[in-house]
């Protein structure tokens, strides 16, 4: 069966700069489903104004729903997976995997918020559009992308991009061989998110 690829390969390529804060920050369970976490704090709403987490992140499960994501994909969807790998940047990642084995691609998002960060990080200068601006310097073959967010650039099959005082990723996940990704695809389900996530 079709397997996404680790969390710690999206959560770290964001936030290069803050290597130190990667290492030192706790990881929830990557299996935690959306439903667990809705119990937990979350929510399973529609949009980003009822999926709001109790750190002041939201939940991208909620936001960018399974249906969502399907009808982006043209293709059946796995059921999301909800991490949390907390402080320093309070930041969470949604994976959606894929639902049997003549699937190729699996879907990764994730957002960070101003909000969201702790008071020390907020306090030594740090905000989404920082972040956003510094995980620049890990893609230095990107490639701007227009329509999403304030700004948006893509590298490999990942879309980075930031609003107002969000940070978001939409990354493609494959398993072993898997070629072929969908560049328009990919910045179709990025728009989808930055129309849905908070400024």
């Amino acid at each position: 069966m079709f397997r996404t690829s680790t969390l710690p390969l999206l959560l770290c390529s964001t936030l290069v700069a803050l290597s130190a804060a990667c290492s030192s920050g706790s990881t929830a369970p990557a299996n935690r489903s959306a439903t667990q976490a809705a119990a937990a704090g979350g929510s399973q709403a529609t949009n980003a104004g009822d999926a709001k987490l109790t750190n002041g992140n939201v939940d991208p499960c909620a936001v960018l729903t399974k249906a969502d994501v399907e009808a982006v994909m043209g293709e059946p969807s796995g059921e999301p997976n909800l991490a949390r790998p907390g402080p320093p940047l309070g930041q969470v990642i949604c994976t959606y995997g894929a639902a049997a084995q003549t699937v190729v691609k699996g879907v990764q998002l994730s957002v960070v918020r101003t909000q969201s960060m702790t008071d020390q990080m907020r306090k030594q200068g740090y905000s989404a559009r920082r972040l956003y601006e510094d995980g620049k310097l890990a893609f230095p073959t990107r490639q701007p992308v227009a329509g999403v967010g304030d700004d948006a650039y893509q590298s490999g099959h990942q879309i980075q991009a930031v609003q107002g005082g969000t940070q978001f990723t939409v990354g493609f996940t494959a398993g072993t061989g898997v070629t072929g990704m969908d560049d328009a695809t990919l910045v179709a389900l990025a728009k989808k998110l930055s129309a849905k996530l908070p400024r």
